[in-house]
């Protein structure tokens, strides 16, 4: 750790905070409720049972208008469906997501075979009673059953998914307030991590937190923990920016926001703060699958930094 570094000075780190924002993760609980409806409707089941209720309630009436003989059961069906819809988009809305990195909406395959199960048993149990002659709510008690089944996994999913955001949100709020080694104007000091900014120097050493992602400048056998990040408990770095991490595809001469320095000291440049780091993206269920500079800014939007 030789090399002289100038840093930031005050009017930079100013310009550059108004640029690329605070070094502050926003809260999981903001997540955009109206575009997660947008992205639900556009979703293949939701089309599918859409297409289910549309073809019944034309049929219906179309059937009856050419004095074809339906059993007084037949029509049901128009009370059955509103409830059966009730249950797979309201599952659907707390168990899936929309994931940007694959550009649609991600629901575990678990939900998404009982609520095909609960369809296949709802309709063959409407079948079956179609020339009863009389209507009892009792015969759909396996699909009810079913149907309470699936709603109370979507629940304690949801759940135990507000728990997590939680807890990340206060460890956060409690990071947010701990200080880290920087230069500025070529003199070492400690900032709070919230104000780190893009273009910022950064000195690291084992047991320190990385408050920002950035890329390596100096690295002395460097070893990091990314789990909660990359799902990798023990990452070697290195200054080399042609070496991948395979697992990942995380460049190894990345450091990621929140990850912990097991050994060794490093020397670092900021290029993505807040919202914009990997962790930020990771915490709102974006998994990574590929990674060349995350929040990369564009040409007119550089970030101001001095080396």
């Amino acid at each position: 750790m030789q090399q002289r570094y100038i840093g930031l000075t005050l009017g930079q780190v100013y310009e550059n905070r108004k640029r690329f924002g605070a070094n502050v993760v926003s809260p999981l609980m903001t997540t955009n409720w109206s575009n997660k409806l947008h992205s639900l409707t556009s979703f293949w089941f939701i089309n599918l049972l859409e297409f289910i209720a549309l073809f019944v309630i034309f049929l219906l009436p179309i059937l009856d208008l050419f004095r074809v003989d339906l059993p007084i059961n037949a029509w049901n069906i128009l009370f059955i469906l509103p409830i059966v819809a009730f249950v797979v988009f309201f599952s659907l809305l707390l168990y899936g997501d929309y994931d940007n990195t694959q550009g649609r909406y991600v629901v575990d395959n678990k939900i998404i075979a009982y609520l095909m199960i609960l369809l296949f048993f709802t309709m063959l149990t409407y079948l079956q009673t179609l020339y009863m002659s009389s209507f009892h709510w009792s015969i759909y008690i396996e699909s009810m059953v079913l149907a309470v089944y699936i709603l109370l996994l979507a629940l304690i999913h949801f759940f135990f998914e507000m728990h997590q955001i939680y807890t990340s949100r206060k460890k956060e709020e409690m990071d947010d307030v701990s200080s880290v080694s920087v230069i500025r104007d070529g003199e070492q000091k400690r900032v709070l991590r919230k104000e780190i900014v893009v273009g910022d120097i950064i000195l690291l050493h084992s047991g320190d937190s990385v408050p920002a992602d950035a890329e390596l400048l100096e690295a002395t056998n460097l070893v990091v923990n990314e789990y909660s990040i990359t799902g990798q408990s023990v990452s070697m770095k290195s200054i080399d920016p042609i070496q991948l991490d395979y697992t990942t595809s995380v460049p190894l001469n990345h450091l990621l926001r929140s990850s912990l320095i097991l050994q060794g000291e490093a020397v670092a440049k900021v290029f993505a703060v807040g919202k914009h780091t990997i962790q930020a993206k990771t915490l709102n269920h974006h998994p990574i699958k590929q990674h060349t500079h995350p929040s990369a800014p564009s040409p007119s939007h550089r970030p101001v930094f001095s080396v």
